[in-house]
This record gives structure tokens, C-alpha cells and sequence, in this order.
């Protein structure tokens, strides 16, 4: 059972988080942003209280699993970290990587492991290394990269924390993705341009391009990404994402889950 549990709110203008908050007094310790910040700085905020040798995350439109931490703990031996497995809500499907581990070279992909909801990490870790507070976006893959150098991180290969998928409308991550015109896709950018040595050109051209055409199937006027695309990242790249996007969809129409 978890020694403390805090709920960080990002300077809500909805609700006042101590009074929805008040019937878990006692059990629930309440931290407020000073201003609205960068999803890292909430994390951070929450670690920098933490008494506990270990610290979990938990996005508030996830849901973990009774059994997560016990199965994670489990896999996490004398690493830093651990990750698992998740289940999508809610179409009920997978994703669930046939690993143990993963490793640095496994990140120039991104993180298509798991989001933070499925991150258990020493506390001591945050001693050397924190969220980036000045990204936007990719904040929990530029956390990977830099934890990965310091070895593998484990991998609980099951489905332990079930993850809320986005609504068309609303006020989701993605949601605030799909609303970025070309010009505005710099905040995209960002986590890959600070990893770009790690990366290599083409990789790192790979990663540009794909984050420019992120939910270009969805989009009414495909035409100004596409060249974003090609302008910043090259044509090999550019139709090399695409496909990667045609074939990401297929997968997932079939039900199939990731392999490496």
C-alpha cells in the first residue's frame, strides 16, 4: 500500500481543489501549483514532498490496477525505474511489449512503452535527474532517455493501469495537439531538437516529421502539415512516417499487439 498519496492540481480555474478534495482529509495530502505549468513541474512538485523511498504517478484520467505496484515492484529489483503494460478504455485493447526491459537504443522510437502512468521510480533518482519543466510535450520520453543511460529499465510485460483515451472534445493532451497550427508545432519540436545527438539525422528527422503529421488522418486540411513535413525533416522521412502511421493503423484495426 502506497505510505502517502498527494494530488497536485495545476492551478485549476474549475474547482477549488481543497474543498473536492476535503472528505479525503487525512488520507490525501493536497499540493496546488503557484500558476498553470507544464505537466513535469506537477510531477516534480509531488516528488520534492515525498517521504517514501518510491514514487508512482498517476494521471487523473488514468487508473491503476489493484495489482500494479506489487508487479512492479517485483520487476524493478535494484533499477531506478520500472514500466508496464497498459489497457486502453474503452475499447479494452493492449499494449502489452513481449520485453523484459528496455533499453536506450529501444528510445530512439519515442516511448511507445507506456505514459507516466505507468512509471515507478526510486526517489533518490530525482536527486540526479527530474521532468523537464520547460517541455510541453515529450516530457516523459526525454525522462526515459536520460534514465536509460544509466542502464535498462525494467519492464513488467502486463496490463496493470488502465489508460483513459482521449474524447474528441475536451481538454486532453492530445486534444491541445490536434489544435496546433504548423507554425505553432516548435512546442513539438523541442524534446527532439534537445535529444538530437542521441538521435542521429535520420532518426532525429524521423521524429520531426512524425510529430508534424501526428493525427494528419483526422485532419480537414492535411496539406500545410505535409509540407511542414518535408520543409523541416526531408521526403525520405516524411514517407517513411506516413507509412509508419498506415501501418500503426492496421495494427490496431486488427487488435494486434507491439513487438519489437
Amino acid at each position: 500500500q502506497p505510505v502517502e498519496v498527494f494530488v497536485v492540481d495545476d492551478c485549476s480555474p474549475k474547482f477549488d481543489i481543497f474543498e473536492v478534495m476535503r472528505p479525503l482529509e487525512g488520507r490525501v495530502k493536497v499540493l496546488r501549483n503557484a500558476k498553470n505549468s507544464a505537466v513535469g513541474h506537477s510531477r516534480n512538485h509531488a516528488v520534492r514532498h515525498a517521504a517514501g523511498d518510491y514514487v508512482a504517478f498517476l494521471d487523473d484520467d488514468d487508473t491503476w490496477k489493484p495489482e500494479k505496484l506489487e508487479r512492479q515492484m517485483a520487476v524493478m529489483g535494484g533499477a531506478e525505474m520500472s514500466l508496464c503494460g497498459f489497457e486502453r478504455v474503452p475499447d479494452g485493447s493492449t499494449s502489452i511489449w513481449p520485453i523484459r526491459e528496455v533499453r536506450l537504443d529501444m528510445l530512439k522510437r519515442g516511448n511507445p512503452f507506456c505514459p507516466p502512468s505507468g512509471f515507478i521510480c526510486r526517489r533518490a533518482l530525482f536527486e540526479r535527474e527530474q521532468f523537464d519543466e520547460t517541455l510541453r510535450y515529450g516530457e516523459d520520453w526525454d525522462f526515459l532517455i536520460r534514465v536509460a543511460k544509466f542502464g535498462p529499465i525494467p519492464y513488467a510485460a502486463a496490463p496493470l493501469f488502465n489508460y483513459q483515451m482521449p474524447q474528441q472534445s475536451g481538454t486532453s493532451m492530445v486534444n491541445e495537439i490536434k489544435q496546433l497550427e504548423p507554425t505553432q508545432l516548435q512546442v513539438r519540436y523541442d524534446a527532439t531538437d534537445k535529444h538530437r545527438a542521441f538521435l542521429g539525422e535520420y532518426h532525429y528527422k524521423l521524429r520531426i516529421a512524425t510529430s508534424t503529421l501526428a493525427f494528419i488522418g483526422s485532419r480537414a486540411n492535411r496539406g500545410p502539415f505535409i509540407r511542414q513535413a518535408i520543409r523541416k525533416a526531408g521526403v525520405v522521412p516524411t514517407v517513411h512516417a506516413l507509412a509508419n502511421g498506415v501501418v500503426r493503423k492496421l495494427r490496431q484495426a486488427a487488435g494486434a499487439n507491439p513487438r519489437m
